[in-house]
């Protein structure tokens, strides 16, 4: 639980270091103010899962009760998401296919 004696700028960067922490979240298109002593995050992400973890980490690791979670998904987000999961999954390698034994970056070492 954070401390009632933190400053909002404070209780902002100790809130947005959680975030941060936990890989299911990517906080570039979030931000965090405090209004009336009540942290408000704004923004959004690529998923409703994303949404979710959010308020994982505020109630279960930063302990916060009382937030106001105004995070909504983007498609466009969600979209370029998907394409950079894609991306990754096209890109294999197979070891006997791609490199030859006798294949080597210096030139063959028979030609000597």
């Amino acid at each position: 639980m954070l401390r009632d004696d933190l400053s909002d700028e404070e209780i902002i960067e100790a809130i947005m270091e959680g975030l941060k922490e936990d890989p299911r979240v990517d906080v570039s298109y979030l931000k965090l103010e405090i209004i009336k002593g009540i942290p408000v995050i704004n923004g959004r992400v690529a998923s409703d899962d994303q949404i979710q973890a959010i308020d994982e980490i505020m109630a279960d690791v930063l302990e916060i009760e009382k937030y106001e979670n105004n995070v909504w998904v983007d498609d466009e987000l969600a979209f370029e998401a998907n394409e950079d999961k894609e991306d990754v999954e096209e890109l294999s390698f197979d070891d006997e296919e791609d490199l030859e034994p006798e294949d080597s970056f210096g030139g063959n070492e028979d030609d000597e």
